[in-house]
């Protein structure tokens, strides 16, 4: 039997940063878009302070401008470096 695959917390921030510009695409680049619908998207759950840690980098990078809010709440939009 296959072992189900294991994304690493890089791996995982390479996928939230392309599915955030598949959504700017549509979107344009002054929406917010909501982190954890993205991290629930994908085939491989991933552990939920994954996504606030993950902003965190983001935007600290310089990647994206990340609104955090009470319960966990994480929106992202890309910056002119995470394009």
């Amino acid at each position: 039997m296959a072992k189900p695959a294991v994304l690493k917390f890089s791996q995982f921030i390479d996928l939230l940063l392309a599915r955030l510009y598949d959504l700017e695409q549509d979107a344009g680049p002054s929406a917010l878009f909501d982190v954890n619908a993205i991290a629930q998207e994908l085939r491989t759950k991933v552990p939920s302070q994954w996504v606030f840690d993950a902003g965190k980098v983001m935007e600290s990078r310089g990647w994206a401008q990340v609104l955090f809010t009470f319960g966990g709440g994480c929106h992202a939009r890309l910056t002119g470096e995470g394009r």
